[in-house]
C-alpha cells in the first residue's frame, strides 16, 4: 500500500505526520523546511507513490491554467521522429513550457490563482485529453482549468527533465534588441516559409541600424528577412521596421534607472518615395 497524506500543515519541531493506515515520518531535513508537501514531493520523485498533491485546506491541489498556458502545447514534439521523453509540458511556479534540443517557450501563471509549489509535468495525453473542455472564468478574464496533480518533473527513462532556467538566456547577456510587431512578423515568416520548400524551413534574420542593448526600446532598427532557395530558384525578402517602445511591461528587459511613464509601442513608419511619374498631394 502506498504512503497517505490528506492535508498539509506545518510539522512542529521533533514531529512527526500521520494518517491512514501509513504513517509518513518526517526528518530533521524536513522539519526544517517546514511543510509534507516538501517531503513528499522528494519522496515521489524517488518513486513512492501518493495519491495528490495537497494544499493547507486539504483539497486536490493542481496547477489552474488558462489558455495563454496550453497555447504552448502547440509547440510540444510530436510524431513519430519526436523524442518521446520530450512528449509533456511542464508547469511550475514559473509558467508552462515546452522545448525540445532547439527551442524553448514559456507562458507564465495566471494572476491570482493559488498554484502548487512543485514542477509537474502533463502528458501528451493529458494535454490531448483537454480538446473542447470548457475553462471557468478567471484571471485576466480568461477560463482556467485545473489541470490535477500530474506528475512529478524529475528525470526517469520515460521522459526527460532537463534544467529549463539554464537553458534560457539571462537578459543581462544580450547583444542587442528589436522590437517589432509580432503578428506581422509571424504573416511574413509563413510568407517565408511557404516560399521555402525544404524541409528544415531555414531563414536569415538581418538587423540593422540602432540595435543596442541599452536602449531595448529605439524604434530605428529595421531586421530583414531572407528564405534559404532550394530546392528551386524562388527567393523571399521582407523588411520590417521595429517599434518604438519605452516603458517597462517588456519582461526580461534590464531595469530602468528611474520609474518611467508608461506608453504604448508606437510602430515607426517612413513616408513612401514614388520612384516616376506625377506626384500628388494626399
Amino acid at each position: 500500500m502506498g504512503w497517505t497524506v490528506t492535508a498539509v500543515e506545518p510539522i512542529p519541531k521533533g514531529g512527526s505526520y500521520a494518517e491512514g493506515p501509513d504513517r509518513l515520518d518526517v526528518g530533521e531535513r524536513d522539519r526544517d523546511h517546514g511543510s509534507v508537501l516538501d517531503a513528499v514531493h522528494r519522496w515521489r520523485c524517488h518513486g513512492v507513490r501518493f495519491p495528490r498533491q495537497y494544499n493547507h485546506g486539504g483539497q486536490l491541489m493542481g496547477y489552474k491554467l488558462n489558455s495563454k498556458n496550453l497555447a504552448v502545447a502547440r509547440l510540444m514534439p510530436r510524431g513519430p521522429k519526436a523524442d518521446k521523453r520530450l512528449k509533456y509540458m511542464h508547469a511550475s511556479p514559473k509558467g508552462t513550457t515546452c522545448l525540445t534540443p532547439a527551442y524553448i517557450v514559456r507562458v507564465s501563471l495566471p494572476v491570482g490563482e493559488i498554484q502548487p509549489r512543485f514542477p509537474v509535468i502533463y502528458t501528451q495525453g493529458n494535454i490531448d485529453s483537454l480538446h473542447g473542455r470548457c475553462f471557468e472564468q478567471g484571471g485576466e478574464g480568461l477560463g482556467t482549468f485545473d489541470m490535477g496533480e500530474g506528475s512529478p518533473a524529475c528525470a526517469r527513462p520515460d521522459y526527460l527533465i532537463p534544467k529549463i532556467d539554464d537553458s534560457i538566456p539571462d537578459p543581462e547577456d544580450q547583444s542587442g534588441t528589436f522590437t517589432c510587431n509580432g503578428e506581422t512578423l509571424l504573416k511574413m515568416l509563413k510568407v517565408a516559409t511557404e516560399v521555402c520548400k525544404d524541409g528544415e524551413k531555414p531563414v536569415r534574420l538581418r538587423f540593422y541600424g540602432k540595435i543596442d542593448p541599452n536602449e531595448p526600446s529605439s524604434g530605428s532598427a529595421v531586421m530583414r528577412i531572407d528564405t534559404y532557395r532550394q530546392p528551386g530558384d524562388q527567393e523571399f525578402v521582407g523588411v520590417l521596421k521595429g517599434m518604438e517602445y519605452y516603458g517597462a511591461n517588456i519582461p526580461g528587459d534590464r531595469p530602468m534607472d528611474a520609474p518611467v511613464k508608461e506608453t504604448k509601442p508606437i510602430q515607426i513608419t517612413e513616408p513612401l518615395r514614388v520612384s516616376t511619374g506625377r506626384r500628388f498631394r494626399s
